[in-house]
């Protein structure tokens, strides 16, 4: 379990139009980030970044939960310009300590404040689960965690009391969108409009104990509706389309088809991020390369068929 950063596994790529530290021997997003270096173009989640680079805007406050190494963070900084400012907390201690790097390295020091700290609906300490791959760490255990260490954690309507209110929160936390979610809903209701949230969906994580659409129906209570679906494996799912929906803008992101739906009644997009929807897709071919025995099992079931949503009030 890897907990500090070796220095010598630190190398410095050019992502976009940022220069960032990242390691070497993490098998998780610091390794897609070196192999499409310096592509031109070439965008991590891009359905996900059109919409940050769409509706962040100059002189914005940004909240990025689970900053990572700062990919997000940084985009987040140039958007909100220097009259704006970036909230980014991350509680692994070795991501934080290569966010806090890339920051520096980016002269970003001014806009943005770094917390090593879990959002969650308490405050204190909790377990925190760590994966080799450094993306899928997280509050909650799953296949990819291996060990755990006790971090902070902290009600957003407490981080943000002595701060200015966000109107962009970008939520990608492993599944702990629920209490993240439900440890905000005092801080949503005194932010100024507009506010905005990308949230990345894990249904594989919720319970009926934690579940997710009494979370979003309380934001819809509030004002809020869902602007945007990102979906996860196909393009155009079978539930969509069934329902007459089609896709406004479609995207190669890595290896998978995705789309973001942007007509989608709040019912359909809740019961369809929520519920057990199947779908059978299909392996894309690259992804066979490296394990032959794949290509004569192509099919496979996947019951998530929305990745992200965007709400906005």
């Amino acid at each position: 379990m890897k907990l500090t950063v070796n220095e010598s596994d630190l190398l410095q790529r050019r992502i976009g139009k940022h220069t960032m530290f990242l390691d070497k021997t993490d098998t998780g997003i610091s390794q897609v980030l070196i192999k499409h270096s310096g592509k031109e173009g070439w965008a991590r989640e891009p359905e996900f970044m059109e919409i940050i680079n769409e509706e962040v805007t100059e002189g914005m406050v940004a909240f990025d939960l689970g900053a990572n190494v700062g990919l997000v963070t940084l985009l987040l900084a140039d958007l909100v310009g220097e009259g704006g400012h970036v909230y980014a907390v991350e509680p692994s201690p070795c991501n934080f300590d290569i966010l806090n790097r890339n920051i520096k390295q980016n002269n970003y020091s001014e806009r943005v404040s770094a917390s090593q700290v879990a959002i969650s609906n308490t405050n204190g300490t909790s377990k925190f689960f760590i994966s080799t791959a450094s993306n899928l760490h997280g509050l909650l255990e799953s296949r990819h965690t291996e060990n755990a260490i006790d971090v902070k954690v902290q009600m957003a309507d407490d981080f943000f009391k002595d701060k200015p209110l966000p109107n962009f929160i970008k939520m990608d936390i492993e599944g702990a969108e629920v209490e993240a979610i439900e440890g905000m809903l005092e801080t949503l209701k005194k932010a100024n409009s507009p506010v905005k949230i990308l949230i990345e969906t894990h249904p594989m994580y919720y319970t009926p104990d934690r579940a997710l659409e009494p979370k979003l129906r309380t934001l819809l209570e509030y004002g809020f509706n869902i602007k945007y679906v990102i979906t996860t494996g196909q393009s155009n799912p079978p539930y969509f389309a069934e329902r007459g929906y089609t896709p406004s803008r479609i995207f190669k992101s890595s290896t998978w088809n995705r789309s973001i739906f942007s007509d989608v009644s709040n019912e359909d997009a809740i019961d369809a991020t929520c519920g057990q929807h199947r779908q059978i897709i299909k392996r894309p071919l690259r992804s066979c390369l490296s394990k032959p025995w794949l290509f004569f099992n192509r099919s496979m079931v996947n019951n998530r068929i929305v990745r992200g949503i965007f709400l906005e009030k």
